[in-house]
């Protein structure tokens, strides 16, 4: 099974099918290409048409927000670039130096990066983000604890093992099977009411693992508008982070 790459403003994305033991059909950027799972058990023929139609629905999303072709990737910085992050601002300072490794520093509200001169500029660029993004993490990790905490001892009164903060782009967030509630340390760059969409969805994990009726009837009786949030969250994740609203307003009231 094959269909025509996806081409938006000179960028071409190949698309990939891989059949899944699963019911339903879904498509996402991941890696510079777009992937659609297609369950196993359809017939090719149907599976086919099903699967243009994805192929064409994300077509035209990229056509509205070219963005999404950067989907599932870190975060860039630049040098003196500002940054917020949890309601705090920092600025990022990279200086190519005589080094072997890669480091950063926090100083006041400057994160300081160092890269080896003779390190090529594609590793360069993604060894900073993750220094950018470890180094907040180490910084606002209590921060960002308090507030699941809040919420737990509001809502749920859950246990859990720990609270970790983890540079992942496939997932926002995870309750794992060893009890430990796992976020993306890319949520500290969102405002505050998409954070709490993100630890809402995980704790009420604490008491229904799937996503069946239960589960959601537990999230919307806590956050009514919480469809609403993560529409916010599906439309900015992949804007760069001088393109993106610094406040969540939702869209359904934006002008």
């Amino acid at each position: 099974m094959q269909l025509e790459p996806v081409v938006v403003e000179g960028r071409s994305l190949p698309v990939e099918l891989i059949k899944k033991d699963s019911r339903t059909m879904r498509g996402k950027v991941a890696e510079g290409s777009i992937i659609i799972e297609v369950p196993s058990a359809w017939r090719e023929e149907y599976a086919m048409k099903c699967a243009l139609n994805i192929r064409n629905r994300m077509e035209r999303a990229l056509r509205k927000n070219p963005y999404a072709f950067d989907h599932g990737k870190l975060p860039r910085f630049e040098d003196m670039q500002r940054i917020s992050a949890m309601d705090e601002e920092f600025t990022i300072r990279i200086e190519r130096a005589e080094a072997r490794n890669a480091r950063a520093r926090l100083r006041g509200g400057s994160i300081e990066i160092k890269v080896p001169e003779s390190e090529p500029e594609e590793k360069a660029e993604e060894e900073i983000s993750r220094l950018v993004i470890r180094a907040l993490s180490s910084k606002l990790y209590e921060k960002f604890e308090k507030e699941v905490n809040e919420i737990n001892g509001r809502f749920f009164n859950a246990r859990f093992k720990s609270i970790r903060l983890r540079i992942s782009v496939a997932r926002w967030g995870s309750f794992s099977s060893k009890g430990n509630l796992n976020f993306s340390s890319l949520l500290l760059f969102m405002p505050k009411e998409i954070r709490e969409s993100v630890i809402v969805h995980e704790l009420a994990h604490t008491r229904v693992r799937d996503h069946s009726k239960k589960f959601w009837s537990i999230v919307y009786s806590i956050m009514p508008d919480y469809k609403e949030r993560r529409r916010w969250m599906n439309r900015y994740q992949s804007f760069p982070l001088n393109k993106r609203p610094t406040e969540y307003k939702p869209l359904s009231s934006a002008s």
